[in-house]
């Protein structure tokens, strides 16, 4: 338990893992603040409850500086005990309380070396501790080899790179770079949960290689200017990919994956007032692939796709909207492409060069319908009388060798 006796526990990591001393040093230390860490109020995702949970822990923050101001801790030492604490049985409220407390540990340690010049790199070969660094004020590299927690460096407010190689628990980084705050990278080789960088705020890339999970990079970019640069992955395999990214006054640069297995890939992207220059794929399987994009008073600058298999891609894209691109394909195979994309406003040009479904642009508002290659079905489906709203003229619809009113 929590209680237990921490010496006779830790005397074969001490042994093996660096200078019992200072070890024995940091765990009396957080005996001394564990109280005040725990006493901690507030949840996720209200503004004004992050910001009071992190006058407190910054409070705890300034008091640990005192605490330490004779300690020369090393980034070993902080590796040392967080491999320590592997083997406590912490409730919500002790993991909270400890991953705040390494949170704390990484941020003054950061500062110190960052006053002589040095980085600080943090290596952590494997981590089982949920909430480990949670509401971490500064960083600047942190490593980790396999990571087992969830809600991992969690409102993590500014640093320069958080790495995994691979990740399995679920929430890593949510809400990093909130309240003000920026991160440079947060990059995985593998990811093996749910909602990675889930909220993530201001973060100049959030990127995986393999992907199997869901809600990767959910609404990253958005809320109250919100802004992530990139967010990308080789392959995907779960629902939500950067779903609402870049929403609700946000904006991201770009969302790229080459292979999505999974619906609502980028589905709301770029809606609610908020702004995507781009969400592109090679192939994409599953429905809902950017519907909604750019809903709302939002702005999309392009959608394009190389092969798409599933229903709804960009179904109501740009519907109700300030400014939707170009939404183009080289392959569909499903219902409902682009339908009613642009409605109550317009899309500036949807284009493809072949198309296997029904009710393709169905309604949609464009200033510019192309396609080339249209079964029967998805051509009998076809409005061929649609309008573009607002200025009660006809869409421009050509089938066939569109190469030249495409550019036009």
């Amino acid at each position: 338990m929590e209680n237990q006796d921490y010496r006779r526990k830790i005397e074969d990591v001490v042994k093996y893992n660096g200078p019992k001393s200072t070890l024995e040093t940091l765990l009396e230390v957080y005996e001394k603040v564990k109280g005040e860490y725990r006493d901690v109020k507030g949840e996720y995702r209200d503004e004004v409850s992050i910001d009071g949970v992190r006058k407190v822990i910054y409070t705890v923050e300034d008091e640990l500086k005192l605490l330490l101001s004779e300690i020369n801790y090393s980034e070993k030492d902080i590796s040392n005990l967080v491999a320590t604490a592997q083997m406590w049985d912490l409730d919500e409220k002790g993991s909270k309380a400890f991953g705040a407390y390494v949170g704390s540990l990484i941020t003054i340690l950061t500062e110190r070396n960052e006053a002589e010049g040095k980085r600080t790199i943090i290596k952590i070969d494997e981590n089982r501790l949920d909430y480990l660094g949670y509401y971490c004020r500064k960083f600047d590299l942190v490593w980790f080899g396999v990571n087992k927690g969830d809600s991992v460096f969690a409102y993590a407010k500014d640093g320069n790179e958080l790495y995994v190689e691979r990740c399995e628990g679920d929430e890593f980084a949510e809400c990093a770079g909130s309240n003000g705050g920026h991160v440079g990278k947060i990059i995985a080789d593998r990811v093996d949960g749910n909602w990675f960088a889930i909220g993530a705020r201001h973060v100049g890339k959030i990127r995986a290689d393999i992907v199997n999970g869901k809600g990767f990079a959910c609404g990253a970019g958005s809320r109250m200017g919100g802004y992530v640069g990139e967010i990308s992955a080789v392959v995907v395999d779960g629902e939500g990919f950067a779903s609402a990214a870049g929403s609700d006054s946000g904006h991201v640069d770009k969302i790229r994956a080459n292979t999505v297995n999974g619906k609502g890939f980028a589905y709301y992207a770029g809606s609610f007032d908020g702004h995507v220059d781009e969400i592109s794929a090679d192939f994409v399987k599953g429905e809902l692939f950017a519907g909604l994009a750019g809903w709302k008073d939002g702005r999309v600058d392009k959608i394009s796709v190389g092969f798409v298999k599933g229903d709804r891609f960009a179904e109501r894209a740009g519907c109700r909207s300030w400014y939707v691109g170009e939404i183009s394909a080289n392959f569909v195979k499903g219902d409902r492409f682009a339908a009613l994309a642009g409605s109550n406003g317009a899309v500036k040009k949807i284009r493809a060069n072949r198309v296997d479904g029904k009710y393709f642009a169905y309604d949609a508002s464009a200033y510019g319908i192309c396609v080339r290659k249209i079964s029967e079905e998805a051509k009998a489906t076809m409005n061929p009388c649609q309008r573009i709203k607002g200025l009660d003229a006809p869409v421009a619809i050509v089938i066939g060798d569109c190469a030249e009113e495409a550019e036009k």
